[in-house]
C-alpha cells in the first residue's frame, strides 16, 4: 500500500501541491492527471523520497522497494549504457563488479566504492536482465558499451523504462512511461501494469492506457488547487466532468436569474422612492419615501453578501477549443497534393546505406487525415521528411501539386524564434496582425496573457510545441506533416489539438502512437510492416 497524506509542496511563493491525499492498494494502478505545471512530477518525486514535502507525508510498508521512472535520464558525461543501466547488461555488470573488487582491495575504506559494490551485488542477485522488455521496447540490440550520449532521448527513455519494469518492486512510480513507445511497447506496458501486484502511481496523458489499466485517477489542479481522487477510468471521468459541468451551468443560470430579479426589484424600489420624494414637499410623505429607500439598501447588502459567499456558483470555464479560424482555406489547393510511385526510402550514405521502406505507392489527397504507425526506427520520420521535400527518394518518384504549402513539425521541434522573443511578437511577425488579434489567437491555442508575454526560452516544452503548431497554421499550410505532435502535451492541450485537426480542411499526415487520437481523427492508417506500408482502417490498430 502507498498512502499519500495531505502533501503540500511550494516553490518560493508558488504552491504546486496543496494537501494532496490518496491511497493506492496492492494490485491497484492510480493514474495521475492534470494540466502542465500542476505538480504531477513533483508528487512522484516526493513519493520516491527524492524531494521532501513541506507538509504532509507519504507512507508505505517497512522494507518496501520502489522503482521510479523519471521523465528524463540523468547521467554524467562519458557514461555507457551498461554503466547507467547495469540491471539490463548482467555480463557487463559482472565485469564491472570484478573491476570494482580490485579497486576495493586497494582502497578498502572507500565508502563510495563500497556503496557501488553493494549496489551491483544487488543487481546481480535480483536475477532479472529485462531481456523480454528490451525486445518489446525495441532496444534489444543496444550494446553495454554504447555511449549514453550517442543514444536518442527516446532510446534512453526506453532503457530507463526497461530497467524500472525489470526491477523487483512493491511500489511503481512511472512518469509519462508511454513517451517514445510504439504501439507494441505500449501494449506490452499495459500487460505489465495489469499484472503488477504492487501499488502503481502513473503520470500519463495516454487516455487509452488510463482506460485500460487505471483503477482510479488522482486529478491535480493548476496553481495548487484542490486535488480529487476519482474512482474510475479516464472515459468515466470525462462523463462525470460533463455531468458536473451541466449541473454547474444550471445552478449558475438559476443564480443569475435570481440576482437579476433582485436587481430589478431594487431598481423599482429606488425609482418609486425618488418619484415620491420629487413629487411632494410634504414631510410625512417624504419620510415614507426614505423608509422605502432603506429597503433597497438592505437588498443591496444582501446582494453583496451573496457575491462574497463561499458557496457562490462560479461561471463554468470554457471547454478546450481548436484554432480552426487560423487554417488556410482548403479550396485553394489541388485535389491530389502528393504522390509517391515505386518509392524507396533509405538511411545513411555509401556502404552504410540501408533500405527502410520500399515499393511505396502512396497518395495524399486534400481533406485526408492519415495516421502513420510502426516500430521505432522503421522509417516513419524519414518518410515524413520525404513527403515534405527535405529528402529525395532513393528510387521511384515523388510529385507535388503546385498549390501545396507544407507545414512540417519535427518530433523534437519546440518551435522557432529567439529564446528572448515572446509568443506575442512571434505571432504578430508571422501573421502581421494587431496586438489584440495576436492575443486572441494565442488564447485560442491555450496560451493565456502571461504565457503570451513570456520569453520563449522560459515557456514549458508543451507550451512551445503548441505555439509551433499554431505558427504552421498561420503560414497558411494546407498539408500538415506532424511527427508525434502530442508529445509533452497535457490532456486539455491534446483535446484542443484534436479539435483543431477536425476543423482543418487541408490534408494531415501525422506520425503518432496515441490510439485515442488515431480513433478520433484518422480516416486511414499507414502501418509500417516489414519495410512496406500497409493501408489499414483506424479500428484495426486501436
Amino acid at each position: 500500500m502507498l498512502r499519500i497524506e495531505h502533501v503540500t509542496r511550494r516553490f518560493g511563493p508558488r504552491t504546486v501541491l496543496s494537501t494532496v491525499s490518496a491511497v493506492v492498494n496492492a494490485g491497484q494502478v492510480l493514474g495521475v492527471v492534470g494540466p502542465n505545471g500542476s505538480g504531477k512530477s513533483t508528487l512522484l518525486r516526493i513519493a520516491a523520497g527524492d524531494l521532501p514535502a513541506d507538509e504532509g507525508r507519504v507512507q508505505a510498508p517497512p522494507g518496501h522497494r520502489v522503482a521510479f521512472l523519471r521523465q528524463a535520464v540523468d547521467a554524467p558525461a562519458g557514461v555507457t549504457a551498461g554503466e547507467r543501466f547495469p540491471a539490463l547488461f548482467p555480463d557487463a555488470t559482472a565485469q564491472a563488479l570484478a573491476t570494482l573488487g580490485a579497486r576495493l582491495a586497494a582502497s578498502p575504506q572507500d565508502a563510495a566504492l563500497l556503496d557501488e559494490y553493494d549496489r551491483l551485488l544487488t543487481v546481480l542477485g535480483d536475477g532479472t536482465d529485462g531481456s523480454d522488455a528490451r525486445v518489446a521496447l525495441g532496444v534489444g540490440g543496444l550494446a553495454a558499451g554504447t555511449p549514453l550520449a550517442s543514444l536518442s532521448g527516446g532510446e534512453q527513455a526506453k532503457l530507463a523504462l526497461t530497467e524500472v519494469m525489470a526491477t523487483p518492486a512493491d511500489v511503481l512510480l512511472l512518469d509519462e512511461p508511454t513517451n517514445h513507445l510504439d504501439l507494441t511497447g505500449i501494449r506490452w506496458l499495459e500487460d505489465r501494469l495489469a499484472a503488477f501486484k504492487g501499488a502503481a502511481l502513473v503520470v500519463s496523458h495516454d487516455r487509452v492506457l488510463l482506460d485500460a489499466v487505471a483503477d482510479g485517477l488522482l486529478v491535480l489542479a493548476s496553481d495548487g488547487g484542490a486535488a480529487e481522487v476519482f474512482v474510475g477510468d479516464y472515459t468515466e471521468w470525462t462523463v462525470e466532468q460533463a455531468r458536473r459541468r451541466e449541473e454547474q451551468w444550471a445552478a449558475y443560470g438559476r443564480q443569475q436569474r435570481d440576482e437579476r430579479r433582485l436587481k430589478e426589484h431594487i431598481s423599482q424600489i429606488e425609482s418609486r422612492a425618488r418619484h415620491i420624494e420629487h413629487s411632494t414637499i410634504d414631510f410625512a410623505i417624504r419620510k415614507k419615501a426614505k423608509k422605502i429607500a432603506r429597503r433597497s439598501t438592505t437588498l443591496k447588502a444582501r446582494l453583496q453578501r451573496q457575491a462574497a459567499a463561499a458557496d457562490r456558483v462560479q461561471r463554468p470555464g470554457d471547454l478546450p477549443h481548436g484554432i480552426q479560424a487560423a487554417f488556410a482555406p482548403a479550396d485553394r489547393s489541388s485535389s491530389r497534393l502528393v504522390e509517391l510511385v515505386g518509392a524507396r526510402i533509405t538511411a545513411g550514405d555509401g556502404p552504410t546505406q540501408r533500405t527502410l521502406l520500399e515499393g511505396l505507392d502512396l497518395t495524399v489527397d486534400r481533406g485526408q487525415h492519415i495516421a502513420m504507425v510502426g516500430p521505432n526506427g522503421c522509417g516513419k520520420s524519414t518518410l515524413l521528411r520525404t513527403i515534405a521535400g527535405e529528402l529525395a527518394p532513393a528510387a521511384g518518384s515523388r510529385s507535388v501539386a503546385g498549390s501545396v504549402v507544407p507545414g512540417y513539425l519535427r518530433q523534437d521541434d519546440a518551435g522557432e524564434g529567439a529564446p528572448g522573443e515572446t509568443p506575442l511578437n512571434l505571432v504578430r511577425r508571422e501573421a502581421r496582425v494587431s496586438e489584440a488579434e495576436a492575443f486572441n489567437f494565442l488564447h485560442r491555442v491555450l496560451l493565456g496573457h502571461e504565457q503570451a508575454t513570456t520569453p520563449l526560452g522560459r515557456l514549458s516544452y508543451g507550451e512551445r510545441r503548441r505555439l509551433a503548431m499554431a505558427v504552421l497554421m498561420l503560414r497558411g499550410a494546407n498539408l500538415l506533416l506532424l511527427d508525434e505532435p502530442t508529445n509533452h502535451l497535457d490532456l486539455a492541450s491534446r483535446e484542443a489539438f484534436e479539435a483543431s485537426l477536425e476543423g482543418f480542411g487541408g490534408a494531415v499526415v501525422v506520425v503518432t502512437h496515441d490510439r485515442y487520437l488515431i480513433g478520433r481523427f484518422a480516416d486511414q492508417v499507414w502501418s509500417v510492416e516489414d519495410g512496406r506500408i500497409v493501408v489499414r482502417a483506424p479500428e484495426e490498430v486501436t
